[in-house]
C-alpha cells in the first residue's frame, strides 16, 4: 500500500505507464493557458513537493523550466502574470480591498459574523467613505476572509482545523 501511494499512477497501472506523459503534457498545458494564478501557484507548489518527496534533481532545474514556461507561453499568459506583481491594476487592488472590509466585519463582529449571505448587503458600511466600490462584491474572493466575516472566528477555526486534518488524511 505504502509503494503504492508513493509512486501513484505508474505503479497502480503499470499496464498503462505509455498514458502517463500525454496526459500529463495535456493537464500542464491547460494549467498553463488558464490565466488562473492559483491554479498556476497550487500547481507549482504541488510539483515542488513532489520533486522534494523524491529527492529528485529536478528540483534544482526547476527555476529554469518556469522561465523557459513564460518565455515560451503566450502573450496573454505572460501578460497575466505581469500583472498579478503590481498591487495597483484593478483585480488585484480589489482583492485588497476586500481583504480589508472582510477584517473590519470580523473586528466587528468577531464571535457570530455578519451572518450568511450578508457580506454583499453590508459591504458599503464597511469601506472606507472615499473608496470605489467593486462591482460584485458578494465573496471576498477569500474563503477564509468570506467564512469568518460570514460566520465569525469559530467557525474559520472550525474550517482551518477540517483542512488541516483532511490534508493529514490525504
Amino acid at each position: 500500500m505504502a509503494e503504492l501511494q508513493k509512486a501513484g499512477f505508474t505503479v497502480a497501472f503499470p499496464e498503462r505507464r505509455g498514458l502517463w506523459w500525454p496526459v500529463c503534457a495535456l493537464n500542464s498545458v491547460a494549467i498553463v493557458l488558464s490565466l488562473t494564478r492559483t491554479l498556476w501557484a497550487t500547481a507549482i507548489l504541488i510539483l515542488i513537493l513532489q520533486l522534494w518527496q523524491r529527492r529528485s534533481r529536478w528540483l534544482m532545474t526547476l527555476p529554469l523550466l518556469l522561465l523557459v514556461i513564460y518565455f515560451l507561453a503566450p502573450g496573454a499568459v505572460r501578460s497575466r502574470l505581469k500583472v498579478s506583481m503590481n498591487p495597483h491594476y484593478f483585480s488585484n487592488a480589489e482583492r485588497f480591498q476586500m481583504l480589508q472590509v472582510g477584517w473590519r466585519m470580523v473586528r466587528k463582529h468577531p464571535w457570530l459574523g455578519v451572518g450568511p449571505g450578508r457580506v454583499e448587503k453590508l459591504y458599503r458600511n464597511f469601506l472606507g467613505p472615499s473608496a470605489p466600490v467593486p462591482k460584485y462584491h458578494g465573496h471576498l474572493h477569500n474563503n477564509l476572509a468570506q467564512i469568518a466575516a460570514q460566520f465569525g472566528i469559530w467557525v474559520a477555526l472550525a474550517a482551518i482545523l477540517f483542512g488541516l486534518i483532511l490534508f493529514q488524511n490525504l
